[in-house]
């Protein structure tokens, strides 16, 4: 009966610790990866990088709610590690773009198979559209660098540096949903030529020279490359 009841109470009181969706422009298929939450979280937060007064429909698994509303773009890696910042205590974080949704049992199977000392992919195309990363893995490599803004190339830094700092890394094959591009699609196309090349030449050089840290946010790189 101890052992019965003890199972049931793992059960009950199990959750992912932090979720953040960042969003910029398809605030509608943030909705939509919200409505798909069909397991406890205990705390929910929305890096809003379009700047607006979106106000999201509550999920009932969400126990506690964020959103923070940006007055102007903090690119990819910016709010990813918003995400870590704001809840420096969680054991792990599930990151997941405003252009993902969870599949039934998603968030369930990652609660556990989560390592706090590694990093997780999931079961989703591309690779970096949703992950987990735990709190060993930032102490190991640090943040995302955000010197690649607002998007691209950012987490090809991460994974260079993790590999190297000795992270596990695995797959958690948790399916995760995705829309393709969708904020590239919402008039972003031009820039994001620009910009793409623009941060290739910075990962290679940081590549080339064996940079490990996080790096440094550049004001002049965050200028030139501005989708604001």
């Amino acid at each position: 009966m101890a052992v019965a009841l003890a199972a049931l109470y793992e059960k009950v009181f199990r959750m992912i610790p932090v979720l953040g969706i960042p969003t910029m422009t398809r605030h509608d298929l943030a909705q939509r990866c919200i409505d798909s939450i069909d397991y406890p979280v205990e705390k929910l937060l929305i890096v809003n990088n379009g700047g607006d007064d979106w106000e999201p429909r509550l999920n009932p698994f969400v126990r506690e709610y964020h959103q923070v509303c940006l007055p102007s773009n903090f690119g990819c890696a910016g709010a990813w590690n918003m995400v870590i910042k704001c809840y420096p205590f969680a054991p792990f974080w599930v990151v997941a773009s405003d252009d993902t949704y969870f599949t039934p049992g998603a968030l369930e199977l990652i609660d556990a198979e989560a390592d706090p000392n590694g990093f997780h992919h999931l079961a989703v195309e591309p690779l970096w559209a949703a992950f987990v990363v735990g709190e060993g893995a930032v102490r190991k490599a640090g943040l995302a660098s955000e010197l690649f803004h607002p998007v691209y190339f950012e987490d090809n830094d991460w994974q260079r540096r993790l590999e190297a700092a000795g992270v596990p890394i695995s797959t958690i094959e948790a399916k995760i949903g995705h829309d393709n591009s969708s904020t590239l699609k919402s008039g972003f196309e031009e820039r994001n030529t620009e910009t793409f090349a623009a941060n290739h030449k910075t990962h290679m050089k940081r590549t080339v020279d064996g940079v490990m840290s996080g790096g440094e946010w550049d004001l002049d790189i965050r200028r030139m490359n501005s989708w604001d």
